[in-house]
């Protein structure tokens, strides 16, 4: 994921439907958030954008590093790691999105996941990098996932929009199917949306 590709983590909703921040919900012994920024690290990743928002304060509390990236860019798991607060959370992901797409650099291709969704362990990523389109999805089955591949062309003018009136996923079924590449893949986590605690039962006697 190297070549000026930043991730970007959506860590800044509600969880009601979880009833507790997903981000910090334990695997293996340590938080969600931390697994994600591993995986990331293994997959090659060095610069990740993490949205907070709702349970910033929280988030802070159990992951003290967390309060040093709202201030300045640090290191963490050799990766260059930038925490960014919403500071209306209630407008929606969208906003959060927005939020932090003002913070990177031009040019930069965006790599977006939710919290909520395992970043791909395999060659995945990789895959999804080699598809030189403006926006580029995972498809596991005949359905579309995450992370999403956001060539600068396609996320830059996003910040000229009302995240009131805005839905990354409308706005893309919106674009000529010329600037969209899906991607077949052979790993069901990119369609994977871990909203509850049944969910996540799940999902831990899987990979626990």
């Amino acid at each position: 994921m190297k070549n000026n590709v930043a991730f970007v983590l959506l860590a800044g909703g509600k969880s009601e439907r979880m009833g507790h921040p997903k981000g910090l919900l334990l695997h293996n012994d340590i938080y969600w958030l931390e697994t994600q920024l591993k995986s990331i690290a293994s997959s090659g990743g060095t610069e990740v954008y993490i949205a907070l928002g709702f349970h910033t304060a929280t988030y802070c509390e159990k992951l003290p590093w967390l309060t040093s990236a709202l201030q300045v860019p640090i290191t963490y798991l050799n990766i260059n790691i930038r925490a960014i607060v919403n500071p209306n959370p209630e407008r929606g992901s969208f906003s959060s999105l927005q939020t932090v797409l003002a913070e990177i650099s031009e040019h930069t291709t965006v790599l977006l996941c939710p919290i909520d969704v395992p970043i791909p362990k395999d060659e995945t990523l990789q895959l999804l990098l080699e598809k030189k389109q403006a926006i580029v999805i995972p498809n596991y089955k005949g359905k579309n996932g995450h992370p999403i591949v956001m060539a600068a062309s396609f996320w830059r003018p996003l910040l000229q929009l009302d995240p009131n009136k805005s839905r990354l996923d409308y706005l893309i079924k919106a674009c000529p199917s010329s600037m969209i590449g899906i991607v077949p893949v052979e790993n069901p986590e990119v369609i994977l949306n871990l909203n509850t605690p049944e969910d996540w039962e799940t999902y831990q006697q899987k990979n626990g």
